[in-house]
């Protein structure tokens, strides 16, 4: 089974789509959410659009997690 700490690891690659003047607020708020995701306290839609606002390429996200996942064999 994968550790939590593996799984933060593979959820946690990311880049703005954009430069933001909040980027390390954002970073901070997005870090703050894959917890909370990770705990269970957020459900993956909403983290996916938690990630949005913070101007992150969800699409791109989402391909990053799975290879990422995918070398974990998760």
């Amino acid at each position: 089974m994968i550790e939590k700490s593996e799984l933060r690891e593979a959820f946690s690659l990311w880049m703005p789509a954009e430069k933001s003047p909040d980027l390390l607020l954002d970073f901070i708020f997005c870090r703050d959410s894959l917890d909370n995701l990770l705990d269970g306290k957020l459900s993956l839609e909403n983290y996916l659009e938690i990630l949005a606002s913070c101007n992150i390429d969800v699409d791109d996200y989402c391909e990053i997690v799975n290879d990422n996942l995918s070398i974990l064999q998760y």
